[in-house]
């Protein structure tokens, strides 16, 4: 089995709270500069990542699935072909763990660990792979997208959640109990395309993709439901809308949620 592993979100929680702002203040009165103490957040960070990617792996294999190749994606768009297209998309100010995030990538990068694209994100390419992939394998899965993103859910193939929830319990040390992996889950090819419909009605609020305004996913359901030609269900409920505009409302919405770099 193939694993197309999105790293995004494993890179964040790797950074995340990896090294306290009273920690930083104790190097510096010890004389360490930015630079040290930006590589003891690397350090730190990629033995993180070490020890979070195993314990998902095992989950996974749990399953009774046995991963023989790991490929690895980030995002580093250069130049954001979504952004060029919608200024608003993805508004994302700066703060200290993004800063590291950068930092941790670009380690990864220059290593030659991930993949990457200048202008699309680890999404995108993680989708064109696993289409290709599906074409190879005809009806016999081959591979597997590990990710967080509900995005994945309009690509047909299997899906490791790798997001981990918690519990409102705690530990002997007062520490919330981090709970399993969402897991494993199948999307049919009738399932991928429904769910791409779906948000392309809905919008995608993490995103600020707005949709088709008015619509919420209760809404989106009735509309799609019992209809063979999702794609005509859903410019009649944009031409309601928008009247004259609905063409050009919904094919931004479709650039910015499918998932693809061909354009």
């Amino acid at each position: 089995m193939i694993a197309l592993w999105d790293y995004d979100s494993m890179i964040y929680w790797g950074c995340y709270k990896i090294i306290t702002d009273e920690q930083i203040e104790v190097y510096k009165l010890n004389g360490k500069d930015d630079s040290f103490i930006d590589e003891e957040i690397i350090s730190l960070s990629l033995n993180r990542l070490s020890q979070m990617e195993t314990q998902v792996i095992e989950e996974i294999e749990d399953t009774g699935i046995v991963i023989d190749i790991i490929e690895y994606y980030v995002t580093k768009c250069k130049f954001s072909i979504r952004k060029w297209i919608y200024p608003e998309y993805k508004p994302r100010g700066k703060d200290e763990i993004r800063r590291r995030v950068g930092l941790v990538r670009t380690r990864l990068i220059d290593c030659g660990f991930v993949k990457y694209c200048d202008f699309f994100e680890a999404d995108d390419i993680v989708a064109d792979r696993a289409i290709e992939l599906n074409e190879q394998s005809k009806d016999i899965p081959i591979h597997l997208i590990i990710g967080q993103d509900k995005d994945y859910n309009q690509i047909e193939g299997l899906r490791f959640n790798d997001s981990r929830p918690i519990s409102k319990e705690v530990d002997n040390n007062g520490h919330r109990i981090k709970l399993p992996c969402k897991g494993l889950t199948f999307i049919t090819k009738k399932e991928a395309e429904y769910n791409f419909w779906h948000q392309v009605l809905t919008g995608d609020s993490g995103d600020n993709i707005k949709g088709c305004e008015g619509i919420g996913k209760l809404k989106a359901t009735k509309i799609l439901k019992g209809r063979k030609n999702l794609l005509r269900a859903t410019y009649e409920a944009y031409l309601k809308k928008y009247k004259d505009g609905a063409k050009f409302e919904l094919w931004k919405n479709y650039f910015l949620i499918k998932l693809t770099t061909k354009r």
